[in-house]
């Protein structure tokens, strides 16, 4: 792990800004690492709490060259006592270990920590969703009028990332629930092999999300987060399925298999007129 404020300012995306997070609140100062990919969950349970698990691990051994440096006792801010405008975050103090800075004997200068963390459990993210739809019966045209969302992934490290994962979720289960097959003819050939047959829900087809959170923090692991990057795509396809045939059920419809594409409503209605159920 690597003190370098300029290298943090260069980490964009989601996954890099929510570790950044986790690591700088252990250390009150900015830190750079490299790391896989997110492995489902993995971002938070094991790769989000293994850099504040070693950084904890650094942090305690942080004053130890301020105090060489400045003469003095520091709290865990590493302020100086009696002087709390006198200070030094991780940057400044990592820099000092480095230096030529002239240490007692026995102090080590530099900021070098390993860390092995392996999650105890997993992490049981939850949620509630409530959909709302219009169906024209004449058509079986489907419109999802609202969406409301009520997760909750623990603490939320990044509530920013946190909702674009919401919305990304949601999105897709619009799309599961009401466009989306892979069908097959005869011969094996894939009918929607393109974004013409194959849709993708766009601005046009999703409201506008109404978002809601609880907060109940794993009890698995220090940082008290969940996963939540599944969890909407799990949850939004059985809400707007059920919406739909709540709405068809004066028609005797009680059951129908997604994708709900107009002609699938539509022959629903048809073929419950038909046969009465």
């Amino acid at each position: 792990m690597h003190p370098n404020s300029e290298a943090a300012e260069q980490m964009t995306t989601g996954m890099a800004t929510t570790q950044r997070r986790v690591a700088a609140a252990r250390s009150h100062g900015p830190l750079v690492w490299q790391r896989t990919g997110t492995v489902g969950t993995e971002l938070v349970l094991r790769d989000g709490t293994a850099p504040g698990v070693v950084t904890g691990a650094v942090v305690v051994g942080g004053p130890r060259p301020f105090t060489a440096r400045w003469h003095a006792d520091v709290d865990g801010a590493w302020r100086v006592r009696g002087d709390y405008a006198a200070g030094a975050g991780i940057v400044e103090i990592a820099r000092a270990a480095h230096s030529s800075l002239d240490l007692p004997a026995g102090v080590d200068g530099h900021l070098d920590a390993s860390a092995v963390y392996n999650p105890p459990n997993l992490t049981f993210p939850f949620g509630a969703y409530v959909c709302v739809t219009d169906v024209d019966p004449a058509t079986g045209s489907v419109v999802v009028r609202r969406f409301i969302a009520v997760d909750d992934c623990g603490v939320r490290i990044n509530p920013m990332i946190v909702e674009g994962q919401i919305h990304r979720g949601l999105a897709d289960g619009v799309g599961i629930a009401l466009m989306q097959a892979i069908t097959f003819d005869a011969a094996g050939n894939c009918l929607s092999g393109s974004f013409m047959d194959y849709l993708l829900p766009t601005a046009l087809e999703v409201p506008s999300f109404e978002l809601g959170a609880t907060v109940t923090p794993s009890p698995h692991h220090p940082v008290g987060a969940k996963g939540i990057g599944e969890s909407a795509t799990v949850g939004s396809p059985a809400a707007v399925v059920n919406s739909v045939i709540d709405a068809l059920a004066p028609f005797g419809v009680a059951h129908a298999d997604m994708p709900l594409t107009p002609a699938v409503v539509w022959g629903a209605i048809q073929a419950a007129r038909t046969t009465g159920r």
